[in-house]
């Protein structure tokens, strides 16, 4: 719309300096002729008869390129412009009146008169032309000036004014993109759709309101599918805990009933993980973590080993949500880390409303194919997990309001999880 404003005004501006042109370039050769006349009709009244009949005129009244002839084309008045000779010469016996123009420099005219007592000749003048050519230029520059900055004018217009209409739709927008990751039943409510923006707030609303409940039965799958998976592995792990109890059983019965037991766990483990998102949308916004307690336990959760983790976490600072939330937050971005680093750095900082925990590693980073989506599921699935852990990391901490960001890919790696502060 800026682009458009500004070309049609640019056009328009272009078309009215080009007619001002033109009319400036007709009104000079106008103005020229216009002096001339008035010189040359001065020049005749002021002419008189001498006493062998031949034209006179007081110098004093011969402008400088004003000059009379008589009738056998003899100057008898006035000074002949050097560079005007010829031209003067042609001019000095012709029986009507002519205008020439000589280039782009002078404007010449030559008039026949008779005065009373029988004098008769011509009266030829010039009018140099570089004034009103400066003057034609002066008034096309400022013209194209004034075109330019009505050019500007008219863009920068047009830019405020489409930005004062757009703003309240890119904000919706955004909202509307933060809340359906944050917090499924805020609406706009911009009352009757009697206006565009109104239109589309209720147009949004809809889309919200469908994500909603896109959202929920999700989660009440994902709770259900969860709680009957639950079930039987509980039975399963409880069996071969069993069986592995057992003195008399065969070593290779042995080696596989703990792969079984140590598969039940993981799957265990991802159920765990697989409840809590479901049940994270519900938790109180009152609920709050001591930050120091939810790294301590995260690191005890992933089965850190002393030395290979450095913690830098003040001990006041705190998240808003549930502790055992904050700690199924931590524990995957942790584990990712040691699983492909020797060593851990864990920081903590105040920001404005987050509080940002800061999780390096000295790995070889992430690989650059999967940088932006590293967070999907499966993408960084490793022997013996399931690939959802910085899924569900992310999810839990959108639930609450934050999120889980890859800051720096390499050197060190570094993943920062933002949560609400408390």
């Amino acid at each position: 719309m800026v682009l458009f404003t500004a070309g049609l005004m640019a056009l328009g501006a272009l078309v009215i300096i080009s007619a001002a042109h033109v009319v400036l370039d007709r009104r000079t050769g106008t103005a020229a002729d216009d002096v001339l006349d008035r010189r040359v009709t001065g020049v005749v009244a002021a002419t008189r008869t001498g006493p062998d009949g031949e034209p006179v005129t007081a110098d004093a009244l011969l402008g400088a390129g004003t000059v009379v002839y008589d009738e056998a084309g003899q100057p008898v008045g006035g000074s002949v412009p050097p560079s005007l000779a010829g031209t003067y010469a042609d001019l000095a016996q012709v029986d009507s009146e002519q205008h020439v123009q000589i280039s782009e420099s002078y404007r010449v005219v030559a008039r026949p008169f008779e005065r009373p007592g029988g004098a008769s000749g011509v009266v030829v003048a010039a009018e140099r032309l570089s004034p009103y050519e400066r003057t034609e230029g002066d008034v096309l520059w400022a013209t194209m000036a004034a075109g330019a900055l009505l050019v500007l004018l008219a863009a920068a217009l047009a830019g405020w004014v489409t930005r004062r209409a757009l703003a309240p739709v890119a904000e919706m927008a955004r909202t509307a993109d933060d809340w359906s990751e944050h917090d499924l039943s805020r609406r706009f409510d911009l009352g009757p759709a009697d206006d565009e923006i109104a239109m589309l707030g209720h147009t949004l609303d809809s889309l919200l309101e469908r994500v909603a409940v896109a959202i929920r039965s999700e989660q009440r799958l994902t709770s259900e599918l969860a709680h009957e998976v639950r079930t039987p592995l509980t039975g399963v792990l409880g069996l071969t805990e069993l069986a592995l109890a057992r003195d008399d059983l065969p070593d290779d019965l042995r080696e596989d009933l703990a792969e079984i037991r140590s598969a039940a766990l993981r799957m265990g483990d991802t159920v765990t993980g697989l409840l809590t998102l479901a049940r994270s949308e519900s938790f109180g916004r009152d609920d709050s973590a001591l930050l120091a307690d939810v790294v301590a336990e995260s690191l005890a959760t992933v089965g850190a080993e002393a030395g290979r983790v450095t913690v830098l976490v003040a001990p006041g600072l705190r998240a808003t949500l549930p502790p055992s939330l904050a700690v199924r937050t931590l524990a995957p971005v942790l584990a990712n880390a040691l699983a492909t680093g020797t060593a851990v750095r864990v920081d903590a900082a105040a920001g404005g409303p987050w509080v940002e925990v800061g999780i390096e590693d000295d790995g070889p980073g992430v690989d650059p194919a999967i940088v932006d989506t590293v967070f999907d599921p499966g993408v960084t699935r490793r022997a013996g997990g399931s690939g959802l852990g910085l899924a569900l990391a992310r999810r839990i901490a959108r639930s609450a309001g934050g999120d889980v960001l890859l800051a720096q890919p390499a050197g060190p790696t570094r993943f920062v999880v933002r949560l609400p502060r408390g």
